[in-house]
């Protein structure tokens, strides 16, 4: 019978890690994907009387448990070690072959028809977003909207079938690319809309996918971004008719593998031990031969995570005479040199100053979060802001 006290020993000494961890001060692991900040709330009857205290309190409780991020990696890595999976409601997803998805794009691609955006609500959005681009090419600026895939249309065929829901037509499409993706860019065209087809850009292009979109990544690379902006930079020239410089995207593969570098986001969500990059090396980029960045257009782009690569590559270039990025139309980003962050409500002076009076404005489109309430808030508040034009 020795077994029986040893397991019980074994059982309260995990149980009662944690509060030794939190009396002795142990260091413990970084969980990626956990947003900090949340502090006890005021002690009072009252408060400690609400279900909202206690709420609040198991958070903060369960946000300084001792050892949370030993934890955390120790069931993730057992669960994906052993069935080669993640919890079924995490972010990152394990595909075919280790390919890494967000749930989110998962689900928007196996999407149902009745669940995705009506047709007069995409038309009616179209019709906001080509009367505000006429109104800019009047004043001699452009908006150009980007149309930004999920990851799925670019690596359809490594989903599992379990990630595949059964909403796909009689021609193997699934209903979302019919249904947001065609209709978007039927509906753009109808209305004479000058916009960037990013899917098209990054699948039907010379690249392999890998380097413009990596394996562990949920975002495009910088490569891909840069392939992005150049084609931004040809439909600035097309609404304004001011050419620009060349725009040369030079593949620059590093082997550095570093973890916290953009391409392994969904892995470094996994939160998981022992799982390396697939990938020998992140295919950076290089703009060789341009730089006059005072002589560049001012860029201002509105959306969401993957602007930040985008923005960034703009910056990176030099050949923007300034980069801001607006973080679904909540914080204005000065993205180079300086990198500080306005919270401006729009229609106040700090809005209207970081906003009006831009080159080029470019729009995040992410098909999956279409039609997006920062999409909407922007092109609604920008125009009425911006009066009729001259």
């Amino acid at each position: 019978m020795p077994c029986f006290p040893l397991s019980w020993i074994g059982f309260g000494a995990v149980i009662l890690a944690p509060l030794f961890a939190i009396l002795c001060r142990a260091p413990d692991m970084q969980i990626f994907g956990v947003m900090p900040g949340v502090t006890w709330p005021e002690l009072s009857w009252r408060n400690v009387a609400s279900e909202h205290y206690a709420h609040t309190a198991t958070d903060v409780f369960e946000q300084h448990m001792g050892l949370r991020g030993v934890y955390t990696h120790l069931g993730n890595s057992v669960r994906y070690h052993a069935f080669g999976e993640t919890r079924p409601s995490y972010g990152p997803q394990v595909g075919q072959g280790g390919v890494l998805f967000h749930s989110e794009d998962l689900i928007f691609y196996s999407q149902k028809k009745a669940l995705l955006p009506s047709t007069n609500e995409l038309n009616e959005n179209v019709k906001t977003l080509a009367k505000l681009q006429r109104d800019l090419a009047q004043r001699g600026q452009a908006l150009v909207p980007v149309l930004t895939p999920g990851k799925a249309a670019l690596y359809p065929s490594q989903m599992k079938p379990s990630q595949r829901l059964d909403s796909a037509r009689a021609d193997g499409r699934p209903e979302s690319d019919v249904w947001v993706y065609d209709a978007l860019t039927s509906a753009l065209e109808a209305a004479g809309v000058r916009y960037v087809d990013a899917r098209a850009l990054l699948t039907r292009g010379p690249y392999p996918v890998e380097r413009v979109w990596g394996r562990e990544g949920r975002h495009w690379t910088h490569f891909g971004a840069c392939i992005v902006v150049r084609d931004v930079r040809v439909k600035y020239t097309e609404v304004t008719q001011k050419p620009l410089a060349d725009y040369p995207c030079v593949l620059d593969a590093s082997s550095s593998q570093d973890m916290l570098h953009s391409d392994y986001d969904l892995l470094r969500l996994m939160n998981v031990w022992g799982v390396p990059p697939h990938s020998a090396s992140e295919p950076n980029v290089v703009h060789p031969g341009i730089g006059a960045g005072a002589t560049g257009p001012s860029l201002f782009t509105i959306g969401t995570s993957f602007f930040e690569t985008l923005a960034w590559d703009a910056a990176y270039s030099q050949s923007f005479r300034s980069v801001q990025m607006n973080y679904y139309n909540r914080r204005i980003f000065h993205v180079f040199p300086e990198g500080e962050a306005l919270v401006a409500l729009p229609h106040s002076e700090a809005w209207r100053a970081a906003t009006h009076g831009k080159d080029l404005y470019v729009l995040d489109m992410f098909e999956v979060y279409f039609p997006g309430a920062y999409m909407k808030e922007f092109l609604t508040e920008f125009g009425a802001d911006m009066g009729p034009p001259p």
